[in-house]
């Protein structure tokens, strides 16, 4: 059985004829006051003891995931009404047995896939925080807004189009940009254990891990490697590579990119 919360704010324009208009003019709508509008929801604590992941996907704005303490789970959304068109974004909150979707509309129910994407400055915008309990999952996908998950206490997964992404988790992290940045910083975690991946196609790729970390590193791009690990990268028919191995291995590091440049840093904290 699926349950669900809503959180929706729709508005409908009804197109009027401009007085003294005449025959053959088109009908134009009414232009849309603008306004702010803040969409929040919070998970009852008992629902909360249930959700392993949390599944988001928003195309009309930015991401933000905080850590939560236990049995918090919140979402909070902002809403510029910039939109000319006639509905406005809704957002969506369900729950599918042990993950929570939360997934940004415009408008809800819509279908006409045939035609062309609305220019951004024609539709609202949507931009979320999301409050993650310990240990729970996060994936977080958006169109071309930044993506940002700081401090959380669980794997993470995010892929924007041309937003930076920008990740900080004990866990591990799957990241893709086509043309946007990543920066991943890996606090010490000795439960760390996987596979991460960042995959760019043009963007620069950072990452931050603290020295004497168990990580295994395997990087290629058609940019440059640089950073201040104790290897060089080696070219070979216009590619870089670098391998890099501390301690165990057991959390596997990937980083593949077209043409963006990969930088590496080890910390001392």
């Amino acid at each position: 059985m699926v349950r669900g919360t809503h959180l929706r704010a729709c508005l409908l324009l009804l197109g009027c004829l401009i007085p003294g208009s005449t025959r053959g003019d088109v009908p134009k709508a009414a232009a849309k006051e603008f306004k702010i509008d803040r969409l929040e929801w919070a998970a009852d604590p008992a629902l909360v003891a249930g959700i392993k992941r949390i599944e988001l996907r928003n195309d009309y704005g930015d991401v933000r995931a905080r850590p939560g303490y236990a049995g918090m789970l919140e979402v909070h959304s902002v809403v510029q009404r910039l939109g000319a068109g006639p509905d406005d974004v809704g957002v969506n909150v369900v729950r599918h047995e042990e993950v929570l979707a939360v997934n940004v509309t415009y408008p809800p129910g819509r279908t006409d896939v045939d035609k062309p994407r609305l220019a951004q400055d024609e539709i609202d915008r949507c931009d979320m925080v999301v409050y993650v309990p310990p240990g729970v999952a996060f994936s977080a996908q958006s169109f071309r807004g930044i993506v940002e998950a700081r401090h959380l206490q669980g794997n993470v997964s995010a892929s924007t189009l041309d937003g930076e992404i920008r990740v900080s988790t004990t866990g591990t992290i799957r990241a893709r940009s086509r043309d946007g940045g990543i920066t991943v910083v890996f606090p010490r975690s000795d439960e760390r254990t996987g596979v991460s991946l960042l995959e760019s196609e043009s963007g620069a790729v950072s990452v931050t891990f603290p020295s004497g970390s168990n990580v295994d590193v395997r990087a290629e791009t058609g940019g440059a490697i640089t950073g201040n690990l104790p290897v060089q990268a080696q070219a070979e028919s216009g590619r870089r590579r670098l391998s890099f191995r501390s301690g165990p291995g057991s959390h596997s590091l990937l980083i593949r990119s077209e043409r963006g440049d990969v930088d590496f840093y080890q910390s001392d904290q």
